[in-house]
């Protein structure tokens, strides 16, 4: 999600974009580290708004909250886990979730994509086996997996912590992990993102 501190004098994604418009190259924002799916939103916002935020990169997501939180870094991309609670608390504003839909657990908070159309970076998780797995042995993994993402408790913990379980089959997993590898690769590039 895409958060702020409380006295940046921002309270939407068009008014982030237009401070950064009026203030170019002077406003940051922080992320979980060079390359992480956080960095790679503020980098993607940077070039569909037409903007330039400079990264600031933390070793984790709780260290760079520390900073929004303490008033040295305005802007920050983070997890709904690591924001969430500051959230609640007041003592940071959310914008935006990043993902292309509205986060069920707070369906008030826009998307960034609904200012800019075709906005969207996500965050997931999966389950990934060693090459060469026997089929039948993926297909049962894939079936349990399913089964235990289908359990309430499971999807109410899961939401609670800034998930949102899906599920699905192999082969949409790798649908989607091509996509995104390619969006990444060519966000990287434009950014000039260095391996570090």
């Amino acid at each position: 999600m895409l958060v702020v501190n409380p006295s940046l004098p921002v309270k939407s994604v068009a008014e982030l974009i237009a401070h950064a418009k009026a203030h170019p190259g002077k406003l940051s924002f922080g992320s979980s580290g060079p390359g992480s799916a956080h960095h790679l939103a503020g980098e993607l916002l940077n070039e569909r708004a037409g903007i330039d935020m400079v990264h600031v990169p933390y070793k984790g997501g709780n260290p760079a909250m520390t900073d929004l939180i303490g008033g040295s870094l305005p802007v920050l991309f983070a997890s709904m886990a690591t924001a969430r609670p500051h959230i609640e608390a007041g003592r940071a504003r959310a914008l935006a979730v990043v993902e292309a839909k509205r986060f069920p657990g707070m369906p008030q908070l826009p998307t960034v994509g609904e200012t800019l159309p075709g906005y969207a970076i996500a965050s997931w998780f999966a389950f990934f086996g060693p090459a060469g797995l026997p089929a039948p042995i993926a297909a049962r993994l894939n079936g349990d997996i399913n089964k235990a993402l289908a359990n309430g408790a499971l999807r109410d913990a899961l939401q609670k912590a800034g998930m949102s379980p899906t599920g699905g089959e192999a082969q949409e997993l790798a649908a989607q992990l091509r996509t995104e590898l390619a969006q990444r690769e060519k966000l990287v590039k434009a950014a000039g993102i260095e391996p570090e």
